[in-house]
């Protein structure tokens, strides 16, 4: 398997658990190989890359200005820890396929997907531009995340689809798109939604939905942006009006470091009003992938921005906006 399993998201991590666990259950031996998003894996373990005394450093800015480091760490080691723990990575990692050219990976097929895998980037690594040639390869449920390719694109696009004997993706959209560069694609599901929710919680030990009513709500915004601040009082008002408990969690649990002592200042009392705003909610801030499966396998519903959010809600049958 080639994907983005490699990197913060949630959705990201568990569409490669999901998929791994289903090519088992057809009798497929399956590594996931380990590629880095970025040199050092820095998209994943972000100031874990750095000298010991500068991460330091930054860590106690960070909690000076209140800018949400601390719990950024905890969700990186959360993460680090299920990638390592629950998918079975190759011996090998790479960033490009040149740390690679001329080994025997021992690979007898790629698969290739899912998410947004084949988005608009400058390299094209998941097209496998660059990979050995004699391995066979296929896509399933790969994204653009685009509406169109650029027509000067086209021929390019043509020639590197060339390289897959079958391919799947995750939307209606993706089919069109394929057929306008000359190949064939067949529509599939997000491979999370081929786990029942029964399989979930049995591979991730997840609780049954709790008896108190619980909103979940993810967003895909920093933790101390603007555009939740506005939203928190709506949501403190729900909770106080319905008696259900609010259970926040956001894409990015961490914001920029200062850049002066005056920036610092603006950027703690920021933070001081978000706390002030949230008091009353639940913020799960460091949750890995485990603590947010769990949080929507225990809700009774669901506000997100999210695909992967609404993926979820489909599966444990819950009440999703």
């Amino acid at each position: 398997m080639l994907t983005y399993h490699s990197q913060l998201n949630y959705g990201g991590v568990l569409q490669a658990f999901a998929l791994q666990d289903v090519l088992r259950h057809l009798g497929v031996r399956v590594k996931v190989i380990d590629f880095w998003m970025a040199p050092k894996n820095v998209k994943l373990v972000g100031l874990f890359v750095l000298p010991f005394g500068r991460a330091i450093i930054l860590l106690l800015a960070g909690v000076l200005s209140l800018c949400g480091r601390v719990m950024d760490s905890v969700r990186r080691i959360r993460t680090w820890c299920f990638i390592h723990k629950r998918l079975t990575l190759t011996d090998y990692h790479l960033d490009t396929w040149k740390e690679v050219e001329g080994q025997d990976l021992g690979l007898d097929c790629i698969v290739v997907g899912s998410d947004q895998v084949w988005g608009p980037r400058e390299d094209h690594y998941f097209f496998l531009e660059g990979a050995p040639k004699t391995i066979p390869a296929i896509s399933y449920a790969a994204s653009f995340g685009e509406h169109c390719i650029q027509d000067k694109l086209e021929p390019h696009y043509r020639a590197l689809l060339d390289r897959f004997s079958a391919i799947s993706v995750r939307e209606a959209k993706g089919v069109q798109l394929v057929a306008s560069v000359g190949h064939q694609a067949t529509h599939v599901l997000d491979p999370t939604q081929l786990l029942s929710a029964a399989r979930w919680r049995e591979l991730l030990d997840l609780p049954e939905r709790r008896k108190k009513p619980v909103l979940v709500c993810y967003f895909m915004c920093m933790f101390c942006s603007d555009w939740l601040l506005e939203r928190l009082p709506a949501l403190r008002a729900f909770a106080k009006r319905t008696g259900y408990q609010v259970e926040i969690l956001v894409d990015d649990p961490v914001t920029r470091l200062p850049r002066s002592f005056a920036d610092a200042r603006r950027q703690g009392a920021h933070a001081l009003r978000y706390v002030v705003g949230s008091r009353g909610l639940t913020m799960l801030r460091g949750a890995g992938p485990r603590e947010f499966m769990k949080a929507f396998a225990g809700a009774t519903c669901v506000i997100s921005n999210s695909f992967h959010a609404l993926q979820f809600a489909s599966i444990f049958g819950l009440n999703a906006r």
